[in-house]
């Protein structure tokens, strides 16, 4: 999905709550993941929006700890239960440890590469996550828009490699993203269906 939309570090919604405002993030799409029922908004993590304290890195270490132990399938007395206790298990057991994976490449990351984010890095994530609520409220012009605008306000190193001046040790540009989501503007803009609702169908994890 990263190589898709042209990111390093992708989380759902639920894991972007619980990195509370120690990161700058980035609304992507909801998106449809191949083999998953449920579409889940997507978010992008950008940079630090400040150097992580104790307290910070003592609340990532503890973001799976509020999750309940599951009780042993086996306990329930009808199939029905046993099926219901597994499949809560098994979500359970995927939330820890999905919390558990983007808590260690945060931390790691955090502390390998201490990069905080500038103030066009802080203000590009806002301006495209509004980008991105216009889509979604089908206000398809107002999206094209405002893609223009972001394109004329944000520096050319945050949008690609080829608008770099000098070496760059960004891993992450933001127009291939941008690319998509004015693609799927233009697309719906001529001709939205009447049960849209906003969804990215990606064809691979």
């Amino acid at each position: 999905m990263n190589k898709q939309f042209g990111t390093r570090v992708m989380v759902s919604e639920m894991t972007a709550e619980g990195l509370g405002n120690v990161f700058v993030l980035r609304l992507l799409l909801p998106i449809a993941v191949v083999g998953k029922d449920q579409p889940v908004k997507v978010y992008e993590v950008m940079a630090l929006t400040r150097q992580l304290d104790s307290v910070d890195v003592e609340r990532l270490h503890a973001m799976d700890e509020h999750m309940q132990p599951v009780k042993d399938a086996s306990d329930s007395n009808s199939e029905s239960q046993r099926s219901s206790a597994s499949s809560v298990g098994r979500h359970r057991r995927a939330r820890k440890q999905t919390n558990a994976m983007i808590r260690d490449v945060v931390l790691k990351t955090a502390q390998d590469t201490p990069v905080t984010a500038s103030e066009d890095e802080v203000t590009f994530a806002q301006q495209y996550t509004k980008t991105v609520h216009q889509y979604l409220r089908k206000d398809f012009r107002g999206a094209l828009s405002s893609i223009g605008a972001l394109r004329k306000m944000t520096p050319g190193h945050l949008l690609s490699p080829e608008l770099t001046n000098g070496p760059s040790k960004r891993s992450s540009y933001a127009e291939k993203s941008l690319a998509m989501l004015e693609r799927l503007c233009e697309e719906y803009a001529t001709n939205c269906p009447e049960d849209f609702d906003g969804v990215y169908k990606a064809l691979e994890k």
